[in-house]
């Protein structure tokens, strides 16, 4: 009958097909006949025996090497904590650690890091950023509340997924697995069950361990390093040489090292001064124009700046260099005559129909006048006249020069007036002709030199 895997053969072409691989493998009666037989009761082969032994002579394998083995058996049976400290080991841990940023403080870490590891997780409180991040990480392989529901159950209980058996029949297939070769993992799980030192060695792994070890660059004279304690060990001079080597090309020398054990004994207190470093401070200090003279003068910045005395120096800079840009007491002078925008005065006028209200009436002025009004108030109906008057010449009248009526809402309420020259007198009035009587604010500026208040 058709077995279920493969392409459905009989038993006996199964027999014929596992008889060929046994055959194409050297499996034989007479190798049939010794597995039959107890280990302990087979005859030693002599091959084994001697590739066994060829294979340890080339790699140093001594009587008295071996006699080592008991030694590091007696080393890996004392516990830790019993054995005497390695300085050396002791040293390259510290370096390693210092290396790696590892100090006292930090090591205070992980005293809480214990003290949180030895609190039981069900005490622990809950982290709600630990808990998003888990689901986040769950969510992105798949895992769902159907995959949950699953896991709930027992295994022997679920029941069988079509999919899966259908891709292991399909995957198992594709690698070549038959009811033949299934069978052949009956035989590897004898093989398995039976402990290693009772089975006999196999060349071709004796052979790969020894290549292995070999690209790795193990020989019979690091074997006998290996089984030398390390302090016993000959110094490597090459390992002395790239050491010494390389503090040098950092400019450690002798001379650098001796002070390196004085300096780094002593506090720095009580250090002598390096002429050196005093050289170069000076040098830096004198680039930089530092000299007696200047130090000397770093005595007045506790002095507040007005309680200083004027430098002499300082005033006779600051004059040479007036001087040569052309400034001179004459030009200092025109200083004062140069002008500046100052209000002179503001108000609010309130209108009343057909009478002319003063804004602002000026007499005998030299100053620029500029004057503003706003007509912001303006509505509908509002007609409101402006008219400017001058008087000509001393008692005389103000006469009349201009009037602008302005009517209804202003796109541009503020009106500018910019007064004419004049000697004797100036005025500026309104009157409102129409509509409701507004009130108008307004401001007068002049041009003033310098010197005026």
């Amino acid at each position: 009958m058709p077995y279920a895997f493969g392409a459905g053969i009989t038993q006996a072409q199964a027999k014929t097909a596992c008889q060929s691989a046994l055959t194409s493998q050297g499996f034989t009666s007479t190798v049939a006949g010794r597995i039959d037989v107890a280990i302990s009761s087979r005859a030693t082969d002599a091959s084994v025996v001697g590739h066994v032994q060829s294979g340890l002579t080339a790699q140093g394998y001594t009587a008295a090497r071996a006699g080592y083995l008991t030694y590091l058996n007696t080393r890996l049976n004392t516990t830790v904590g019993s054995r005497a400290a390695e300085a050396t080991i002791i040293s390259h841990v510290q370096t390693a650690m210092t290396n790696q940023g590892f100090t006292a403080v930090r090591g205070g870490y992980l005293d809480r890091l214990s003290t949180k590891l030895d609190t039981t997780v069900s005490s622990r409180a809950i982290d709600a950023n630990t808990i998003i991040h888990v689901k986040s990480a769950l969510t992105s392989y798949g895992y769902t509340s159907a995959v949950a529901q699953h896991l709930n159950t027992t295994i022997s209980s679920r029941a069988a997924e079509t999919g899966i058996v259908g891709h292991v029949q399909s995957g198992l297939t594709a690698q070549g697995v038959t009811a033949a070769r299934a069978t052949y993992l009956s035989y590897l799980n004898t093989r398995l069950n039976t402990t290693v030192s009772s089975r006999a060695a196999d060349t071709a792994i004796v052979g790969h361990v020894k290549s292995a070890l070999t690209s790795y660059g193990y020989t019979s004279t690091v074997s006998a390093r290996i089984n030398t304690t390390i302090g016993s060990r000959a110094i490597e001079t090459a390992v002395i040489t790239h050491m010494k080597s390389a503090l040098t090309n950092y400019g450690y020398t002798s001379a650098l090292a001796t002070k390196i054990n004085t300096n780094l004994n002593t506090t720095v207190g009580s250090r002598a001064i390096e002429t050196a470093v005093i050289t170069h401070v000076k040098s830096a200090l004198t680039s930089y124009g530092y000299t007696s003279a200047a130090a000397a003068k770093l005595s007045k910045l506790d002095t507040t700046v007005s309680s200083r005395a004027v430098d002499t120096g300082i005033k006779a800079h600051v004059q040479s260099a007036l001087t040569s840009q052309g400034y001179t007491t004459t030009r200092a002078g025109y200083l004062d005559n140069i002008y500046r925008t100052d209000q002179e005065a503001a108000g609010t006028a309130t209108m009343i129909l057909n009478t002319y209200v003063t804004i602002r009436l000026l007499s005998a002025v030299t100053e620029r006048m500029d004057v503003y009004l706003d007509l912001s108030n303006m509505v509908g109906g509002d007609t409101i006249q402006i008219q400017q008057l001058v008087k000509v010449k001393s008692g005389g009248s103000l006469r009349s020069f201009g009037t602008q009526a302005y009517t209804g809402v202003q796109s541009d309420p503020l009106i500018l007036i910019d007064i004419k020259p004049f000697k004797y007198g100036f005025q500026v009035q309104a009157k409102q002709t129409a509509g409701t009587a507004r009130t108008v604010d307004w401001a007068t500026f002049r041009m003033v030199s310098s010197s005026t208040p």
